[in-house]
C-alpha cells in the first residue's frame, strides 16, 4: 500500500483523481465526490447486467468460467496448485460469487445508508471475508488480483463475442477493481499481515 498525497492506495489501484485546483479527491471536502467516482454509474451497471443476462440466459455461465481459469493457467500455470485437482467445484464458486456480485449492484444507497442489507447479503462483508480467506487458506498475494481480472476480460471477450465492447470492458473493469480492491482490505486484516500504512 502507497500514500499519494495523504491518501492510501492499494495495489493495482489508479492514482487518485485531481480536480481543477489540484486538490486531491480523498480529501475531506471532495469525499462524496470521490465516494461517487469509485461506484458504478446508472450506465456502467447497465452494461454489466446487459452482459451478465447473456452469460446466464444462454447458458454460458460453465462455458465463461473454464474460459476463464484456462487463460489463468495459460499465462500463470504456477497459479494451478493454489486449486483442486478437480475444478468442477471451483468453477461452480465463480459463477455464484460473479452472480452475486451483479445482483448487489441493484442494491439502493438508502438500504446501504440505513443498514437494510443483511450482513449475508452484504457483498462488502462477503469480499471482505473472501478477501480474508484467500490470503490466509490459499497464499493468494497482491500482485495476483491483476492476472485475476486480465483473465476474466479475456473470458468476457471470448464468451461474448461483439457483445462485449469497450464500454462494457471498462464497465467489467472498474466492477472488478472495486471486488480486487475490497478483497485486499479483507486479505491486510487478516491475522499476521502487515498493517494498513
Amino acid at each position: 500500500m502507497t500514500r499519494v498525497g495523504g491518501c492510501r492506495t492499494l495495489p493495482g489501484a489508479g492514482p487518485p483523481q485531481e480536480d481543477n485546483h489540484g486538490e486531491n479527491d480523498c480529501a475531506p471536502p471532495q469525499r462524496a465526490r470521490a465516494a461517487d467516482m469509485l461506484m458504478l454509474n446508472d450506465v456502467e451497471r447497465g452494461l454489466i447486467q446487459d452482459n451478465w443476462r447473456i452469460v446466464r440466459h444462454a447458458a454460458l455461465m460453465e462455458t465463461a468460467t473454464g474460459l476463464f481459469y484456462k487463460e489463468l493457467f495459460d499465462q500463470h500455470p504456477e497459479y494451478r496448485d493454489q486449486f483442486p485437482a478437480d475444478m468442477a467445484g471451483q468453477i461452480k464458486k465463480l459463477a455464484v460469487t460473479l452472480d452475486f456480485a451483479v445482483a448487489a449492484m441493484n442494491w439502493k444507497r438508502s438500504e446501504w445508508r440505513d443498514g437494510d442489507v443483511d450482513l449475508q447479503q452484504d457483498l462488502f462483508a462477503v469480499l471482505m471475508a473472501m478477501g480474508r480467506r484467500h490470503a490466509l487458506e490459499y497464499g493468494v498475494q497482491a500482485d495476483q488480483y491483476g492476472p485475476v481480472g486480465a483473465a476474466l476480460l479475456h473470458a468476457l471477450d471470448l464468451g461474448l463475442g461483439a457483445e462485449f465492447t469497450p464500454a462494457h470492458r471498462a464497465a467489467w473493469t472498474k466492477l472488478y477493481g472495486l471486488i480486487a480492491q475490497t478483497m485486499q482490505l479483507g486479505a491486510v486484516s487478516a491475522p499476521g499481515t502487515e498493517p494498513l500504512a
